[in-house]
């Protein structure tokens, strides 16, 4: 793709970034091609009465957004259509027009919300009779028009959602539905695009043609069509035209500035601003002092123009458009070759005019013009023919060896100076080069030319390693055209396929008859694996590959190295990649002796098994066994591990062992079986291999349910008759506590489960946790113990405090006896300070009565009772002198006091109590005490 140059200086305006020197890469390769027209090619002058172009009712995508670009020239300020397709509030109701009224334009339409939209007229008057580009834009809800490349008016609607969808047919230069608003005025280069641009986008193309339309381009019509009624589009989606009373031949040249390429800057103040283009020959334009303007674009036609200059012009020419019709610029143009006093500069305004001379300042080989306004196109002449070119003749190739005649031949030339510092036409070389010469004109101009010369050069290129069954391509280069070849094989192509190992040579043979000779040699890759074929056990060996030294390796084990560390038998291969791409692959085998021993792996008790080795290779191996043993084969009576060391005539040593197990059986630890529960016992651990396991219960299950207590046997046989067995003896917990419950003063007492279990947990009801408790106060204790197995017993036991206390009267009658009892207890023996053993005694006289009484468990406790004699006391109260004639009673005074508790009853009066006679006198009373024994 071309690369062009866009040259803007170094900006400070408030609409642009600054850009130094920005590169400008086109989108395109085919940007930058010729038309088949130069320049905007050709146009359609509609009459503003009858002419118009119709194609079809296709929206081609177009739903809520719509670019219109269109250039137009008229003089009518008459409500006039460039495009159209619409249908009014009367039928859809949709649609969109780009239109001229009043001298201003405008983009209108209506996208079925109810409102007629429009985007306002532009600031710019349309109707001088120049040529503009016009643009109307529809974004959703927003509409706008812009005039050469500036947004000038818009509108927002504020709805979210548009239809421009319409049945109606898309014309151009009138309105279709109702056949009128013709337009007066040539149109060309119109654009319909499915979207919205942005001014940066509508500035980029305006002034250049496509030769691809991108996908958003669904309509393009350029109007360069040369005869018929058929406008062609080029858009992506499209839909041709046709013209509408235009009569014959309408076609004619268009005056819109367009080129192939083009470059734009736009700005409120462009003063410092330069803008540069590159044309496809090397030519490049600048344009800078921009005044009185606010948009310039630079555009270059990649071909000669329709209109011809006088004398010998270059087949690219440039053109400027600016903003405005009062706009300044000066512009600079340098051919590729450098500007000479033969080259001149001339212009026209549009590509409708003829050319006239400019008369450029020449200055660093560029044409400069200063002053220049609005628009103009500009095209270098050179009066020394053929565009100032000067062709040197005498080719460019050297051959080795020789020399190569240069020479010059253009008319009217006066003088010349090669930079050999030759004056001659031709000048002899014969080294590599480049070699310029400056031609005086008559008239006193220059013109200069220069030719490079080069050597030859043959380059012989292609793989040297050629894969089985395959083939390499030789190639010959050359950088210089119109070379033969030949090869030793015959062949006569610049390629040769290459089936075979050998040298092969081509002599190429170039168009000034040089000729030079490549030769280059193929060979077909080996691979070589070398080590050796036996490893010992413990030790490592090297196998190493070889190939080309820019093979790569790749070993089975996953290496990538030449070579390879091996320390176990096997089969080893690897593959070499060599750097054209093929592989080779090789294999080789190591080996190492072995021993095997054989033998019972399962001892019965009291028996004997046989261990047999046997090594690989047999031939003069000897044996050497742990047990001292140095047969091949032994005889074992004991379980356990044998090893047998090999000793090989190669130097190889080999140990291989054998264990010997004796069958085991071992079965679960729980044997605690919860009342009303059951218990499983399960195997925990056998040796492998056993044929079958029985319980003594006839059970054949590695696992019992059990729901009795006893002793449970299992036996296990293996193959060889071995048999062993393995028992467990299930009990059943029952809890209670030790029997003393007599707590002693001064004597602890220790209440303890009679059973006690690893694991199992305990809780008494003081909330104690340990297995034994010692109280120390009567009371009733209570035990829960939970078993490992989840059983769970509990147990009581009352501590009782021992105590005695006797009961009975504490005062005896004379003569009488008292019934005393001692507290009785179980197990209790008594002993009185009488002597007597029994828990109760009756005792006849007073005193002080002992008991000691000793519990079981020797706990001895006394108490004392002290029984007293009663000796009641009796009074007489009365007077003691009678009256004569009276009669006085005689009666006791005070009163018999009652016995103590416990004591017995006094006993009756000895006599009877009468009462006394009364006398009339006065008789003195006789009190009478009874005696202690009344």
């Amino acid at each position: 793709m071309p690369q062009y140059l866009l040259h803007i200086t170094h900006l400070r305006l408030p609409r642009f970034i600054a850009f130094t020197w920005l590169i400008f890469s086109l989108l395109s390769a085919s940007s930058s091609q010729a038309q088949a027209l130069p320049g905007p090619g050709n146009t359609l002058d509609f009459n503003g009465y009858s002419t118009s172009i119709h194609t079809e009712t296709s929206n081609r995508g177009i739903l809520d957004k719509v670019t219109v670009e269109a250039w137009i020239r008229t003089n009518s300020s008459s409500y006039q259509w460039i495009l159209g397709k619409y249908s009014n509030s009367l039928v859809e109701e949709k649609g969109y027009h780009l239109i001229t009224q009043n001298g201003t334009a405008s983009f209108n339409g209506r996208a079925n919300v109810g409102v007629y939209m429009s985007s306002g007229p532009s600031t710019t008057r349309i109707d001088d009779g120049r040529w503009h580009h016009v643009v109307g834009v529809c974004d959703i809800d927003v509409w706008k028009i812009y005039v050469d490349g500036v947004l000038e008016n818009s509108r927002a609607y504020g709805y979210s959602k548009a239809d421009l969808t319409t049945s109606s047919t898309l014309a151009i230069g009138k309105y279709f539905v109702q056949s009128e608003n013709f337009f007066s005025g040539e149109i060309d280069e119109i654009k319909l695009w499915r979207t919205a641009l942005t001014a940066e986008q509508i500035q980029a193309n305006m002034c250049r043609k496509l030769t691809t339309a991108p996908a958003e381009l669904v309509g393009y019509y350029t109007f360069d069509q040369s005869s018929g009624t058929t406008v062609i589009d080029k858009g992506s989606v499209p839909v041709n035209g046709t013209l509408q009373n235009f009569g014959n031949a309408p076609w004619k040249l268009s005056g819109a500035p367009i080129g192939d390429l083009s470059a734009s800057i736009y700005g409120s103040n462009l003063s410092k601003a330069k803008l540069g283009l590159k044309a496809a020959n090397g030519d490049s334009a600048i344009v800078s002092s921009l005044a009185l303007t606010d948009g310039v674009q630079l555009y270059a036609v990649n071909q000669a123009p329709s209109i011809k200059p006088v004398g010998s012009a270059t087949d690219t020419y440039f053109g400027v458009f600016s903003r405005g019709s009062t706009g300044t610029y000066q512009l600079r143009l340098h051919p590729e070759a450098g500007a000479s006093s033969c080259t001149d500069l001339y212009t026209r305004s549009t590509n409708t005019n003829t050319w006239t001379e400019a008369a450029p300042v020449l200055s660093n080989e560029s044409l400069v013009l200063a002053a220049q306004s609005y628009r103009s196109e500009y095209i270098p002449v050179s009066s020394a023919g053929d565009g100032g070119k000067v062709d040197i003749t005498g080719g460019t190739l050297l051959c080795p060896g020789s020399a190569l005649q240069l020479g010059v031949s253009v008319p009217g030339a006066s003088a010349y100076k090669w930079s050999t510092g030759a004056t001659t036409s031709t000048i002899s070389v014969t080294q590599a080069g480049t070699y310029s010469v400056t031609v005086t004109l008559a008239g006193g101009c220059t013109i200069t030319g220069s030719q490079t010369v080069v050597a030859p050069t043959l380059a012989l290129e292609g793989e040297t390693l050629l894969c089985s069954g395959s083939s390499v391509q030789l190639r010959a280069v050359t950088p210089t055209a119109g070379v033969s070849f030949k090869w030793n094989t015959g062949a006569t192509t610049a390629t040769l396929a290459v089936t075979k190992a050998g040298t092969y040579t081509v002599t190429a043979t170039f168009p000034n008859g040089c000729t030079l000779t490549s030769s280059r040699t193929i060979s077909i890759p080996t691979l070589q694996l070398t080590g050796p074929s036996l490893v010992c056990p413990g030790t490592t060996v090297q196998l190493k590959a070889q190939a080309a030294p820019t093979a790569t390796y790749k070993w089975s084990t996953g290496a990538t190295t030449a070579t390879l560390p091996v320390t176990q038998a096997g089969t080893y291969t690897v593959t070499a990649t060599f750097a054209n791409g093929c592989t080779l692959t090789s294999s080789t085998t190591l080996s190492a002796p072995t021993v095997r021993v054989t033998g019972a792996t399962l001892l019965c008790a009291n028996s004997t098994t046989t261990l047999q080795a046997t090594a690989t290779p047999a031939t003069g191996a000897t044996f050497q066994w742990s047990t001292g043993a140095t047969t091949a084969a032994i005889q074992v009576t004991k379980p356990g591990t044998y090893r047998v060391t090999t000793q090989f005539p190669s130097g190889c040593t080999v140990t291989s062992q054998h264990t010997v197990v004796q069958p085991a059986l071992k079965l679960s630890a729980d044997t605690l079986l919860c009342p009303n529960g059951t218990l499983q016992l399960r195997v925990q651990s056998i040796t492998a291999g056993a044929t079958g396991v029985r319980w003594n219960t006839g059970a054949t299950t590695e696992a019992l349910i059990v729901a009795q207590p006893g002793t449970y046997t299992l036996v296990a046989t293996y193959p060889n008759g071995c048999q062993v067995e393995a028992r467990r003896t299930v009990v059943q917990p029952k809890l209670t506590l030790s029997a003393d419950t007599v707590l002693c003063a001064g004597r602890a007492l220790s209440l303890t489960p009679t059973l006690t279990v690893a694991g199992a947990t305990y809780r008494w009801s003081t909330g104690a946790t340990t297995a034994s408790i010692s109280p120390a106060q009567a009371g009733t204790y209570t035990l829960t113990v939970t078993y490992p197995n989840g059983c769970t017993l509990t147990a009581k036991r009352t501590v009782i405090q021992p105590a005695v206390a006797i009961a009975g009267a504490t005062q005896i009658c004379a003569g009488g006896s008292v019934q005393l009892q001692a507290t009785e207890g179980k197990g209790v023996v008594y002993k009185w300070n009488t002597g007597a053993t029994t828990a109760a005694i009756s005792v006849t006289k007073p005193g002080t009565y002992s008991v000691s009484a000793t519990y079981p468990g020797g706990c001895t406790v006394t108490d004392e009772h002290t029984v007293m004699l009663f000796q009641p006391t009796l009074t007489i109260t009365g007077d003691s002198l009678l009256c004569p004639g009276a009669a006085e009673p005689f009666r006791p005074l005070g009163r018999v006091l009652p016995p103590t508790v416990g004591a017995m009853a006094p006993p009756p009066p000895m006599f009877p109590l009468q009462p006394l006679a009364r006398t009339p006198s006065r008789l003195p009373i006789h009190r009478v005490a009874p005696s202690a024994s009344a």
